[in-house]
């Protein structure tokens, strides 16, 4: 049972970040991000929350090959909307800036980044805990 739930939340994760890829990768916070490395964060985010999903939430839907695809499918499209909703957009450039001004990268100042890699990492161990504590109970 576990193998089918880790291959569900594996194509519906993969789906979803086919899908938000483009949109996250346009944004401000994701662009540093946005070559192979950041798709792979992406996608292990959304499914590793497709699987809390599968696994926690009530069975519901029709059940296809002896799985109920819906609870993946709802909580890893919930997260994904969450994550583009938190993505800020990248404000126009004003036409008072210099060429030279205009192809400077914007710089994220080193504490954000720190705040937001800790972050991401407890959100990964939290989820990680929580798919373990559904298959130990």
């Amino acid at each position: 049972m576990i193998l089918i739930d880790l291959f569900v939340a594996f194509v519906i994760g993969l789906i979803l970040t086919l899908i938000f890829w483009p949109r996250f990768r346009a944004s401000g916070s994701w662009s540093n991000w946005a070559g192979l490395a950041g798709f792979l964060w992406f996608f292990i985010l959304v499914f590793l929350a497709s699987w809390l999903g599968g696994v926690w939430i009530a069975p519901v839907g029709p059940r296809v090959w002896g799985i109920y695809f819906f609870p993946f499918l709802l909580m890893g499209l919930l997260f994904a909307l969450l994550l583009a909703a938190t993505a800020p957009i990248r404000p126009p450039r004003a036409r008072r800036q210099t060429l030279a001004e205009a192809r400077e990268e914007p710089t994220v100042e080193e504490g954000t980044f720190v705040v937001l890699n800790f972050f991401y990492w407890i959100l990964l161990i939290a989820l990680l805990i929580s798919i373990l504590a559904r298959y130990g109970a």
